[in-house]
């Protein structure tokens, strides 16, 4: 999973994020079944200000 988000994928959706008019405004992005957090991270490097979380089962996280 974490091999396709580092493709080239989470670059894509948090480019779509970042072209959403709301995105400046944005404070706080919950990723929530975030896996290795590729996308939370992705997402909040493309904004100077937003805080993240990455959320996911205990058994997952120790893995990822």
């Amino acid at each position: 999973m974490a091999n396709h988000e580092r493709a080239g994928i989470a670059q894509q959706m948090s480019r779509m994020a970042f072209d959403l008019p709301e995105f400046p405004s944005f404070q706080k992005m919950l990723d929530l079944g975030g896996g290795p957090g590729i996308f939370g991270i992705a997402m909040v490097k493309r904004h100077p200000s937003m805080k993240g979380v990455i959320f996911d089962r205990k058994a997952v996280v120790s893995v990822a």
